[in-house]
């Protein structure tokens, strides 16, 4: 068994996207504050507290309203969360690799929460419903292979997802063919194979003014090949692209 993620855009109706910006804000004030635990435990008594320690006084802490509302897997998934940050910097600290020490989150820097208890979540068809969320519907892009464990909806800078972490069967290893293929990536034509194949799709020098054209930009060398990639994702998906394969005399 391995584990895959499945990532499938949320289609927000005003009811859940407000319900995921309020938990989503809830988390982030959660995650400061056992932040600023942490750091206080350690400056005035030398303790380190683990997320376990602060899962403890969490459920004192849910007495009041504004922390209750949140599902608790998903606020002890925010505590997990922070104790990754501290075991990752402390490792690399120890391999001479120093990150950042774990610092409190604004508002930009904190996009997603995590629901590990898939008693909580419900998908029927497009429908995700979410205790204490409501429900929305998503798009599927593809179908959902195996059981969901756990739920993370995150925020990006083009909507909200929602990506379900499932169980799924190993896939059976490919057949070795013992034969090797080079591939050349071109200017007129989209690649050409050490076989005489010939991928006939718009090689990148036409992709490149076509891209400059939608953008309206004007780039300069330094810049145009990681700026003309950036925009032909959008401009040209890959699922657009016909594939037109020829062979060549």
């Amino acid at each position: 068994m391995k584990v895959r993620n499945y990532k499938y855009k949320i289609r927000m109706n005003k009811n859940f996207r407000a319900a995921c910006e309020a938990t989503l804000e809830g988390c982030r004030d959660l995650y400061n504050a056992a932040l600023h635990q942490r750091r206080e435990a350690f400056k005035y008594q030398r303790k380190t507290l683990s997320w376990i320690d602060q899962s403890r006084d969490l459920t004192e802490a849910r007495q009041l309203p504004e922390v209750g509302k949140i599902l608790r897997t998903v606020q002890i998934q925010t505590l997990k969360k922070l104790d990754r940050a501290y075991k990752t910097f402390f490792r690399m600290a120890k391999s001479g690799k120093a990150k950042g020490f774990p610092r409190f989150k604004g508002h930009e820097r904190y996009n997603s929460f995590t629901s590990a208890e898939w008693r909580t979540f419900q998908l029927s068809g497009d429908n995700l419903s979410v205790q204490k969320l409501g429900s929305a519907r998503l798009r599927l892009s593809r179908p959902l292979g195996g059981k969901p464990k756990t739920l993370t909806i995150k925020r990006e800078h083009d909507g909200w997802y929602a990506i379900f972490s499932c169980e799924v069967e190993d896939s059976p290893p490919l057949t070795a063919t013992g034969s090797n293929v080079g591939i050349d990536m071109g200017l007129e034509s989209f690649a050409v194979l050490s076989t005489c194949q010939v991928d006939s799709r718009r090689g990148l020098g036409r992709l490149h003014t076509e891209a400059k054209r939608q953008s309206g930009r004007c780039w300069t060398t330094a810049h145009s090949l990681n700026a003309a990639l950036n925009i032909l994702g959008r401009a040209f998906p890959v699922r657009a692209l016909p594939e037109r394969i020829s062979v060549c005399s």
